[in-house]
């Protein structure tokens, strides 16, 4: 190999290793924005999630509140048809 030889690999090689910064960077980017776009998805089926338990906890505390008062409504009809 000749010294020229020698210099037109160590120039190739240079190339190379910048090509492949670029590319690494590249690719770094790419998957921080796969994770942000991950992470947003996760964020967004969470709230869902969320507001739909919260619906269903009203819904609940609802019925629970209906059954209250028609079980005051039972009872103060009892007492005042048979008081002590």
């Amino acid at each position: 190999m000749t010294e020229r030889e020698f210099q037109e690999d160590i120039e190739t090689l240079k190339e190379d290793m910048v090509k492949l910064r670029t590319d690494m960077t590249e690719l770094a980017k790419k998957l921080i924005d796969i994770g942000k776009t991950e992470a947003r998805e996760a964020k967004e089926n969470l709230e869902t999630e969320a507001r739909n338990l919260i619906n269903e906890l009203v819904e609940e505390l609802d019925k629970v509140s209906e059954r209250g008062k028609k079980t005051f409504k039972t009872m103060e009809k009892e007492v005042k048809e048979k008081p002590l």
